[in-house]
């Protein structure tokens, strides 16, 4: 006779690596006593590694594409906005990554 006794001794759970995903944020840059001066945006790009993303400030967006962030920020902001690339957040003086991102800008 076969014994179908259920053992509850320890279960196997697999680790799935963590899957990294770039983002776009979208703030006013220019906040003075929690009024926004809706002027000039910052795009930023970001990489997140779980669902929850950073804020920056409490009133920013966040978009998949830089496309979607320049539209936001061309119908809310009067001027606007800049962007930097985590190339250009990590280095921020050199100049390549401040031209790719003009140019990535202008393109997207």
């Amino acid at each position: 006779m076969t014994d179908f006794t259920i053992s509850t001794a320890e279960e196997i759970i697999e680790k799935r690596p963590v899957r990294s995903y770039k983002y776009y944020a979208v703030y006013d840059c220019c906040v003075t006593n929690h009024v926004p001066s809706w002027d000039l945006a910052f795009i930023e790009e970001r990489l997140c590694d779980s669902t929850v993303r950073e804020n920056v400030t409490g009133d920013e967006k966040h978009f998949p594409s830089l496309r979607e962030a320049k539209i936001y920020a061309k119908i809310n902001f009067n001027s606007g906005a800049e962007y930097f690339s985590l190339n250009q957040i990590n280095s921020p003086d050199n100049i390549f990554y401040i031209i790719l991102d003009k140019i990535r800008y202008l393109l997207a």
